[in-house]
């Protein structure tokens, strides 16, 4: 199952799910694929018009628009088909979308830094080494400032 149409089915199938999702960053610049941008700016209109952003709904905003192209049709049809995820899972794929987009960015960054500093004589930076020369141990939290914090209380 596809990452993108676990979240974007998720928004659709609960309004309660839908706020979670939005209070977790929901947004079209999220979703690898162009239909999965434009559904989820359609969701985000249907919702800010005061709809409920359910699948028929989101079919007839894009037909007011246009001719429903045949890649956006199948995109549609794999929501349909698709069964709407628990709350926790939906919120886990959507913190997923955000990670790939993160690390997008960190290859678009360390592939200009690379071909500046390859160009300029400077080192190249490459994936992993980032970090300096200590590498990602340098963030990592002391194991025994750890221990130390008190647990938070359940539920609250």
């Amino acid at each position: 199952m596809s990452t993108e149409l676990i979240v974007v089915r998720a928004f659709m199938g609960d309004q309660a799910v839908a706020k979670e999702l939005l209070a977790h960053g929901f947004a079209p610049e999220l979703m690898p694929t162009r239909e999965g941008r434009k559904v989820a700016e359609t969701l985000l209109a249907l919702r800010k018009g005061g709809m409920a952003p359910s699948l028929e709904n989101l079919r007839h905003a894009l037909e007011a628009r246009q001719a429903i192209p045949a890649h956006l049709r199948r995109y549609l049809e794999a929501l349909a088909m698709m069964p709407c995820s628990p709350r926790l899972h939906a919120v886990a794929h959507l913190q997923l979308l955000q990670l790939d987009l993160a690390m997008a960015l960190v290859d678009q960054v360390s592939r200009a830094i690379g071909v500046r500093g390859g160009a300029e004589g400077g080192a190249e930076i490459g994936r992993g080494q980032a970090g300096g020369p200590e590498g990602p141990r340098e963030i990592q939290p002391d194991v025994a400032e750890l221990d130390r914090t008190p647990p938070r209380a359940v539920g609250g």
